[in-house]
């Protein structure tokens, strides 16, 4: 496995990122406020999934500056070609970037999505930027760095809640725009929650604030630039993102890179029987 000798430090990293993750930012915005009079943004993958010009200019964007700022470390985007497994498993760090998380939020106008720039290392998430382009603020984290939130230039720490999982009336986030059956039936195994729709990672950055305790992904269909950012934040805030098959915390740079169904949550005090 080709190892990285000559990483920068993850402050460094961290700051450079966030600049990348707001100069990004700064593109889909552009877009954002022009889409209801340019539909002609709006195209479709071959898979028949949605991508739109932003999510392209991201991708561009954060590509340009990544290579500029780390060029030996490998990055895999949404919007790249595919790396075969082959070559990926030669890799022991890499970057993983969602140019935007929620682009079908996005298309209906609605302000809750976000750019995700992750940083795995030997399959875990060591460092990671979710930057949400409509309110300003910007998530950052890095392993045993603590995590925290620059809202438009005010710093906080983050801190989940402590969870009990046998109590009534736990704040669960579900997804605004993909709620199945399956997720649907976790939830009501659950003593009268309280739910709360929200799009993109703004529910698990809600876990790690402190403002939902819950986020279950069943049927996911998630892939590894929807979560590595995102899981790291949550860690270093307390909290974690689990497989519910194995207990673990979700890793990268699988061969397939879709993610098992799994648990963002703050930080668990009590457990339900099984």
């Amino acid at each position: 496995m080709n190892a990285i000798t000559s990483l920068p430090s993850l402050d460094y990293l961290l700051t450079e990122v966030r600049k990348i993750a707001r100069i990004a930012g700064d593109t889909v915005m552009h877009y954002h406020q022009n889409m209801p009079t340019h539909p002609e943004f709006l195209k479709y993958k071959q898979d028949q999934s949605p991508v739109t010009e932003a999510d392209l200019k991201s991708h561009q964007v954060i590509m340009e500056e990544l290579q500029q700022l780390t060029p030996e470390i490998l990055i895999i985007s949404e919007e790249s070609q595919e790396i075969p497994y082959e070559n990926r498993a030669l890799v022991s760090t890499m970057w993983i970037v969602d140019p935007i998380d929620g682009t079908g939020e996005f298309i209906n106008g609605s302000g809750e999505f976000a750019i995700h720039i992750g940083l795995a290392h030997l399959g875990k998430a060591i460092l990671g930027v979710v930057h949400i382009p409509v309110s300003g603020r910007t998530y950052f984290a890095a392993r045993r760095h603590g995590a925290f939130c620059d809202d438009n230039g005010t710093i906080r720490g983050l801190k989940v809640n402590s969870v009990d999982l046998t109590a009534s009336f736990l704040k669960i986030a579900h997804s605004r725009s993909h709620m199945n059956e399956q997720t649907m039936t976790y939830i009501r195994s659950f003593d009268r929650p309280e739910l709360f729709a929200v799009g993109s990672s703004l529910k698990v950055m809600g876990i790690a604030e402190g403002i939902y305790d819950i986020y279950p992904k069943l049927g996911s269909g998630m892939l590894e630039w929807d979560t590595c950012a995102p899981q790291i934040i949550l860690e270093e805030a307390g909290g974690s993102m689990v497989d519910l098959d194995r207990g673990k915390p979700l890793e990268y740079n699988k061969e397939d890179l879709v993610q098992p169904d799994f648990l963002a949550i703050g930080q668990i005090a009590k457990y339900r029987d099984a």
